[in-house]
């Protein structure tokens, strides 16, 4: 587990953290440092709340209960991830690239070039229906119509050549 050694800077907190107490964010901090994999409890020891016996452990489970920590632990996991997760994965990629294994490279590759513009082509079939709700006399009619409208106008009045 991490060790919480003192108070966030209220400058680098985004508003979820700023709306926690010194000791909730301490917690915050010590559960993502902590990666969630430790017990909560000693955690909350580490952020200041009170180690009666098994005191901890259920001040823990308030505190990753309530809504204002889970939005605090998702704003700075989100931080985290965009950060130094993200730098780890590029640099892991970049290790894979360099795989003995083809099949590792391949699928490594692949990922670099999709996320640097260079994906593979994808198409798609689009296709569009209309329905016509009218019946076949109705349609028979419009067809009617629209042939008499599209046939050229003869004119047959004769005249007489002399």
């Amino acid at each position: 587990m991490a060790e919480i050694t003192k108070d966030p800077d209220p400058e680098n907190l985004g508003p979820a953290m700023l709306a926690l107490t010194e000791q909730q964010r301490r917690f915050v901090l010590g559960w993502i440092a902590d990666g969630g994999k430790g017990k909560a409890s000693k955690i909350a020891a580490a952020a200041g709340y009170s180690s009666k016996s098994g005191s901890n452990r259920v001040q823990a489970h308030i505190l990753l209960r309530s809504d204002k920590i889970q939005a605090a632990i998702k704003e700075e996991a989100e931080k985290h991830f965009g950060t130094v997760v993200a730098v780890k994965a590029m640099l892991r990629l970049g290790d894979l690239v360099d795989s003995k294994d083809e099949r590792i490279k391949a699928s490594a590759v692949d990922s670099v070039l999709d996320r640097t513009g260079y994906s593979r082509r994808t198409t798609q079939d689009i296709r569009v229906e209309k329905v016509d709700a009218r019946g076949t006399a109705e349609l028979l009619k419009a067809i009617e119509n629209i042939r008499q409208k599209a046939l050229p106008v003869i004119d047959t009045t004769a005249e007489t050549v002399k």
